[in-house]
């Protein structure tokens, strides 16, 4: 009996192990089948991270593409500024700080502050419609900021135009504006019967204007050379009118801040030491 009790526990206990080992299996199984099945799901939502990635990249690629096309196509502006209007004049206001305090100017300022003074500027496209377009391509890519008055004579002219950051400036040097053609030039020209009449004929030409005081005009070094240097008439300058200087507006409001710019150095450049920073520095 002894004997057959033993065997019966010991078959007892062999089943016991198999059917364990059984289960065992079966949860190692399912442990791997699971692991499996979360190993694919992370694949599959990488792979779809990566698609919407590619095909991200692709669009901005095709993007980048057409605006470096249509920025080399357009490479001297980005956005075509305003016309001026062959009848209306533009308004701009323009602000000239470190005025010299010595002159006193119709608009009150703080003094712990260096002066200045505000400026109603009136762009005339009638009076030079070529000057009048280079003063807007300028003005809308914002190249007066930080412009000094580096040229001023007393009871002459105060003249700016060259940018303070030299990169800047240097890609003006070249881009010069013809000459404008006024009534007086047209009328100068031959009337001969015999020349050819094979060009059609022309539009009406602006009529010349004066370098009264409160204009504004742009400096040349000779025919058809402007570019982005401009003066301001601090009085009237009839001479100039027929050395080929033709206003493209004039000054409506602020007149007497033209006065308070510093003219102390003239035709000569600010010295690094010196600590009286006068020169006028305009903003738009």
């Amino acid at each position: 009996h002894v004997l057959e009790e033993t065997a019966l526990f010991s078959n007892y206990n062999l089943n016991v192990t198999k059917e364990n080992d059984g289960k065992a299996f079966r949860q190692k199984m399912r442990r791997k089948l699971l692991i499996t099945l979360l190993s694919l799901f992370v694949i599959l939502i990488l792979s779809f991270y990566y698609l919407l990635e590619t095909n991200n990249n692709n669009v901005n690629k095709n993007n980048n593409t057409s605006s470096s096309s249509s920025f080399h196509k357009n490479k001297d502006k980005q956005e075509p500024p305003p016309s001026p209007s062959s009848s209306t004049p533009i308004l701009l206001r323009f602000t000239i700080n470190n005025l010299d305090n010595h002159i006193p100017t119709k608009q009150t300022n703080n003094k712990n502050e260096k002066k200045k003074g505000t400026i109603l500027f009136e762009l005339h496209s009638t009076w030079a419609p070529l000057g009048a377009q280079r003063f807007l391509d300028l003005t809308h890519q914002n190249f007066w900021n930080e412009c000094r008055f580096f040229r001023v004579i007393p009871n002459f002219i105060a003249q700016f135009g060259i940018h303070g950051i030299p990169s800047i400036s240097s890609q003006w040097y070249d881009r010069t504006i013809p000459d404008e053609e006024t009534e007086s030039d047209s009328e100068s020209e031959t009337n001969d019967p015999q020349s050819p009449k094979l060009q059609p004929p022309k539009q009406p030409q602006p009529k010349p204007q004066t370098n009264a005081r409160g204009t504004l005009t742009f400096a040349t070094s000779g025919p058809n050379s402007r570019t982005t240097q401009l003066f301001f008439n601090l009085r009237d300058n009839p001479h100039l009118d027929t050395l080929g200087f033709t206003p493209i507006g004039k000054i409506v409001e602020g007149l007497d801040v033209l006065d308070g710019i510093y003219g102390g150095y003239g035709d000569y450049e600010v010295q690094e030491d010196d600590e009286n920073d006068y020169q006028g520095l305009i903003e738009e």
